[in-house]
């Protein structure tokens, strides 16, 4: 088999259970958790990137021990399987020269451009500095079209900020015709730029056109703003200054640039529990498989980002909550679970499902995202990601938290990752998603980890992992899901 990695296999999965245990409403213990990171997570499986042998095994993975939970298939054809074509690029050349209103060419150095859909060419084109990119609302306000718009990577200040890649791809809808992106001072430019002209994904049913995105220096960001009339000291205070939409720079660009293409399918494993009473909902256990596979150039000493933490660890909470769900009573509603490809290339996966979902949307009371949860100790108090964005659900959430014991984090700094994960594809379409649990109360300690082991080869399951608190999410989510698939405890909102 060629580019398809045994997935005609996969797909004649055979049902028959594993020897299954009945656990009932026995505790996840942290030895339960490492066995399943330790073999998501293991070199053998190179990192877990979508359409390589590793998505393969893992798929299988999955499947078996959801199969041996109880479960059934749950993806349209009654497989395990839901197909997500995907489109992937790598950059082959690119180049970007600035002319200042007298002609004169402006010295950028230090650049990185890439297009993320196999060619971009603006000629000539005005320079506009459009701030953040987005207002309040996350609304393109600035006229765009067919210009080169000048973005700061920083985030809008306040709730809920956009993300990088969100705000581009509103300029983008905008009718930018290249979008240059201006980062902080202190800049790695280096470090970044390789991760930049990386390969990167879309959905096939969403490729298509799409600008050229450039990335500079922090020092050529300055330079680029200061020939076009605006003071680099000032660009954030006049992005963030009320009534701001855009001010042209006295610049014009020329940008081109060229990738190759590669179409194949990847999959979303889906697995279902049949709750006692039909047509009552569901609620839904969401996590991304995936990793970020080879990251390091051929010859390194460590090229795998394993993603133990990233996100072996939600898939591990995942797999045994089913286990555990399907031994016990039977809720009344169904208990779904997604396990979703290409989340670290834009939440993929899961924008797929929730375009495609297997479940009517309107059918989920709840959908439980779980993501990096190998942070925290044992005993930390329960946050939430989404908290005050669904009214009455995080009351659930508390009263299940404290009846185990947990003390409550009832503040909403998880709210600032509300869009980086594969939740965000849910709520954007109006369904309740969440995550709860202890990665989010500690923001030290999950800043630690970002700044860290995250997307590197030291996202490795060893003895320091604290898995103590990622078991006690277990058996909160093991919780969660018995509460919200009660009609008595939880009718529907």
């Amino acid at each position: 088999m060629k580019t398809i990695y045994a997935f005609a296999a996969i797909a004649a999965f055979t049902t028959a259970p594993l020897a299954a245990q009945t656990l009932g409403n026995a505790p996840v213990t942290e030895a339960d958790l490492r066995g399943h990171i330790a073999w998501l997570a293991d070199d053998a499986r190179e990192g877990r990137f979508p359409g390589t042998p590793g998505e393969t095994a893992t798929a299988h993975y999955i499947a078996r021990h959801l199969s041996a939970a109880g479960f059934v298939g749950g993806a349209a054809d009654g497989s395990w399987y839901q197909p997500v074509p995907l489109v992937e690029y790598y950059n082959s050349h690119g180049r970007m020269s600035v002319r200042d209103a007298e002609g004169r060419a402006v010295a950028l150095p230090e650049l990185a451009v890439r297009s993320p859909v196999g060619r971009g060419i603006a000629s000539g084109a005005q320079m506009v500095f459009v701030g953040h990119g987005v207002d309040a609302a996350g609304q393109v306000v600035a006229d765009v079209r067919g210009k080169v718009a000048v973005m700061l990577s920083a985030p809008r200040p306040g709730e809920n900020p956009m993300s990088g890649a969100d705000r581009r791809a509103a300029l983008a809808r905008a009718g930018a015709a290249a979008i240059v992106i201006l980062p902080p001072a202190n800049f790695p430019f280096e470090a970044f730029s390789r991760q930049f002209l990386g390969r990167t994904m879309q959905l096939a049913a969403r490729a298509g056109t799409a600008p050229a995105e450039v990335l500079v220096s922090a020092d050529g960001g300055a330079a680029l703003l200061r020939a076009g009339g605006v003071d680099p000291e000032r660009a954030s205070e006049m992005a963030a200054a009320e009534g701001f939409t855009a001010a042209p720079l006295a610049l014009t660009a020329d940008v081109e640039a060229e990738t190759y293409v590669r179409r194949y399918t990847s999959y979303n494993v889906v697995g279902r529990l049949p709750g006692r009473v039909a047509e009552s909902g569901a609620v839904m256990l969401m996590g991304h498989w995936d990793h970020t596979g080879l990251c390091r150039p051929e010859g390194a000493e460590d090229r795998i980002c394993n993603g133990a933490v990233d996100n072996a660890s939600g898939i591990a909470v995942i797999l045994e909550a089913a286990e555990r769900l399907g031994a016990g009573d039977r809720p009344d509603r169904d208990i779904i679970v997604i396990a979703t490809t290409a989340e670290e290339q834009g939440l993929l996966g899961a924008y797929h499902w929730a375009d495609h979902p297997t479940v009517p949307l309107d059918r989920i009371v709840v959908n439980l995202n779980i993501d990096t949860v190998a942070i925290a100790p044992r005993g930390t108090p329960v946050a939430m990601v989404g908290r005050g964005t669904v009214p009455g659900l995080e009351a659930g959430v508390d009263s299940v938290a404290r009846s185990l014991g947990r003390a409550v984090d009832s503040d909403e700094e998880g709210n600032a990752f509300i869009r980086r994960q594969d939740g965000w594809a849910l709520t954007a379409k109006g369904v309740a998603s969440i995550m709860a649990g202890g990665s989010f109360s500690d923001m030290a300690l999950l800043n630690a980890f970002l700044s860290g082991p995250y997307h590197a080869p030291d996202d490795e399951l060893t003895d320091a992992v604290p898995l103590g608190g990622a078991a006690d999410d277990a058996d909160l989510h093991v919780a969660l899901a018995r509460h919200f698939g009660s009609r008595a405890i939880y009718p529907r909102p």
